[in-house]
């Protein structure tokens, strides 16, 4: 095989696995952010869980374009995660489960789309836009944890109602 091929072949598999390590720690990170945000009521706190969440881009001056693009990759990657979770649940839940979860996410849209607006606005310069992602995400590892515990036969509200 030429030298070239080779030196392709190479940087090809290194590139494989370095995006299979960046999606297993941000998986890794993801759980551990449900796991902590599942215990608030048992001793952890949100700072805690904030902090967790947020660490790939903690380093970043706040607002700047490395910052903005550090969180919409972490928001993009909770939105796979809650997607999953939604299919998963979709395929779980009873048929008047899956139409509260549906009405349930209209609502959630709604009203996520209002307090990101809100909280954005509270910002001034380039933070406001850092502030909406943040939120986002935010909003996003909360409700991932609800449907986390209703996926683990643990949630009492009333959309998480399994088939028999």
């Amino acid at each position: 095989m030429p030298y070239h091929l080779n030196l392709i072949i190479a940087c090809a598999v290194f590139a494989a696995f370095a995006g299979t390590a960046q999606a297993s720690e941000s998986q890794t990170r993801q759980a551990q952010t449900v796991v902590c945000l599942s215990k608030m009521d048992n001793g952890t706190t949100w700072e805690q869980c904030r902090r967790i969440m947020f660490e790939p881009c903690t380093e970043m001056e706040l607002g700047s374009a490395r910052h903005l693009d550090c969180l919409k990759e972490q928001k993009a990657h909770w939105k796979i995660h809650l997607d999953a979770n939604i299919s998963k649940l979709n395929s779980s839940l009873s048929m008047d489960g899956a139409a509260q979860l549906t009405e349930l996410l209209v609502s959630w849209n709604d009203y996520l789309g209002q307090k990101c607006d809100a909280i954005s606005k509270s910002r001034t310069g380039a933070g406001q836009e850092a502030a909406y992602v943040g939120c986002e995400i935010s909003e996003y590892a909360g409700v991932a944890a609800e449907f986390n515990t209703c996926l683990s036969g643990k949630s009492l509200q009333p959309y998480c109602k399994f088939q028999q």
